[in-house]
């Protein structure tokens, strides 16, 4: 591990979802340097709307903790670790929600033992946290984020696989990311490619630790352990070079024409060909993006179900309901 990190953190991993940002994760948490947690957070945005509703004398830590039971984050994380409050307490040096959200992330990252000893850039991987950058680098004015950007084919392919989602409703959905993305203008904000990752990991891997200011450790590229939970993923212990492109072969070319429509201008603007290359440009109208978020909910309902204690189910469709 360094001894002296210029850069401490917070580092958040973002994008839109089935698009790496688990193997991200799992390829920074093998650099000693690092540690960030292992469940999505997703609860910050909420906190800050919450918070920013009351009068700051209204709120104590004992508040926030009460907020924090009721999120996702925390009925998934603390079956693996149990909350300590007070050794939290002890260690937040004021009531700001920057302070307490710090700690949170802290006390669960995979490398934590005890705060005195804590010296590793500290983070989060929640994807949907694209739409909400402006609010992170408010909280944090030093915060990087790495965003990683997938083919929007094959993500719409695997959104199918895993939950059952439309090709359509997750086109619409990667297209909206893209936009809200290319209004990002902060030199702690990283762009990198799914498909570069897989095909040179250390290449990346290089140039994202420059970015974090850490040295390269050949040891990132490593996969001991599953990252994938979705049996739908194929990902476990190796890294899939030639997992990409795989709509060719999955899917037809109206439904490759359907998705290239709606997500033409971003595809292009990220750096990706056309299969059709005459096609226009459509977005989906508020009516479709409608019909679809409906379709896609129910679809992800059926998921949970078969997947999630009813508990964590209902919270994770709390903030799905938000977020389609």
């Amino acid at each position: 591990m360094t001894d002296s990190l210029s850069f401490k953190g917070p580092l958040f991993i973002v994008g839109a979802g089935r698009s790496g940002t688990k193997l991200l994760r799992r390829f920074l948490n093998n650099h000693s340097s690092i540690s960030l947690t292992i469940f999505e957070t997703k609860f910050i945005p909420d906190f800050i709307a919450w918070e920013q509703k009351k009068s700051r004398s209204q709120l104590s830590i004992d508040h926030y903790f009460s907020f924090l039971k009721d999120t996702t984050f925390y009925h998934r994380a603390s079956r693996q670790k149990p909350l300590d409050e007070s050794l939290i307490k002890s260690n937040i040096p004021s009531n700001e929600p920057a302070d307490f959200i710090e700690n949170i992330l802290k006390y669960y990252s995979v490398k934590f033992h005890n705060f005195d000893t804590f010296n590793y850039i500290w983070g989060d991987k929640s994807p949907l946290y694209l739409r909400h950058t402006d609010l992170l680098f408010g909280l944090y004015p030093s915060a990087k984020i790495l965003h990683i950007i997938r083919d929007p084919r094959d993500v719409a392919l695997s959104y199918r696989k895993t939950w059952g989602k439309s090709l359509s409703g997750t086109a619409e959905k990667w297209r909206s990311l893209m936009a809200q993305s290319g209004n990002i203008r902060n030199p702690n904000y990283f762009e990198l490619h799914y498909e570069d990752l897989i095909q040179a990991p250390e290449k990346i891997l290089t140039n994202i630790c420059d970015f974090l200011d850490i040295p390269y450790e050949p040891s990132m590229g490593e996969l001991n352990k599953e990252v994938e939970k979705s049996s739908t993923s194929g990902q476990t212990n190796k890294i899939l070079r030639n997992n990409f492109q795989k709509y060719k072969q999955a899917l037809n070319s109206r439904q490759v024409q359907k998705i290239e429509r709606i997500t033409k201008k971003y595809l292009l603007l990220k750096g990706y060909s056309l299969e059709n290359d005459n096609i226009d440009y459509k977005p989906l109208s508020s009516i479709q993006k409608d019909v679809l978020r409906i379709t896609d909910f129910l679809s992800f309902i059926y998921h949970l179900i078969k997947e999630e204690d009813f508990k964590t189910a209902m919270l994770q469709l709390k903030y799905v309901f938000k977020n389609i």
